[in-house]
């Protein structure tokens, strides 16, 4: 059962049915329910849906793993956006012809180089030197209690001094969500 805001269901209904639905596939149990309704509400209103270059993560519960194969599989038209999320599909039963392996839509993006440079002075980032970014994220549900987020950090943080170090390039923690990754960001960085 899915309680959803009626707004949703006139944004889907004035869209078209020749207008392709794109929503993500998440992993954690709440969102993953989520995008999975999305997208069967759309099919169920004759809408072609695509999901379009989705990163898929572990997916731990098997009933999630049923949930995520039946709506992908039902889909239009799916690409993921790297290896291991199209090997993941696969091993929890989407035919592997129909998933499409293409590139992470960030690394298309054209960029405005003033408002980059805007941003980096922002935060005191020199322009002209090289960085590598680094998002991280806490685990929620099962996957929190698998892991030991100090212990996890700190091998992150390993990795990124030794990247930094090889390549001569300096991290850059970027906070993608600061209600939920802000304070393990911030550590992060303080700790660097």
């Amino acid at each position: 059962t899915a309680v959803v805001d009626d707004s949703l269901a006139r944004s889907l209904l004035s869209a078209g049915k020749h207008r392709a639905a794109h929503y993500a596939v998440s992993t954690s149990s709440k969102s993953l329910k989520y995008y999975a309704f999305i997208v069967n509400l759309a099919k169920k209103m004759g809408m072609k849906t695509y999901i379009y270059s989705n990163g898929v993560g572990m997916i731990y519960s098997d009933k999630n793993k049923r949930l995520t194969a039946k709506t992908v599989s039902g889909a239009d038209r799916v690409t993921v956006r790297d290896v291991s999320s199209f090997e993941e599909l696969v091993s929890i039963g989407v035919d592997k012809k129909h998933i499409g392996l293409t590139a992470d839509p960030a690394f298309m993006m054209e960029t405005d180089e003033a408002s980059a440079e805007a941003v980096m002075n922002k935060y005191g980032i020199s322009a002209g030197k090289g960085y590598f970014v680094v998002s991280l994220r806490r685990f929620e549900g099962l996957q929190k209690a698998a892991y030991d987020e100090s212990l996890l950090l700190e091998k992150v943080l390993a990795s990124c001094a030794e990247t930094a170090k090889k390549y001569s390039l300096r991290p850059v923690f970027v906070s993608m969500q600061p209600a939920l990754d802000g304070e393990i960001s911030y550590n992060a960085c303080r700790e660097m």
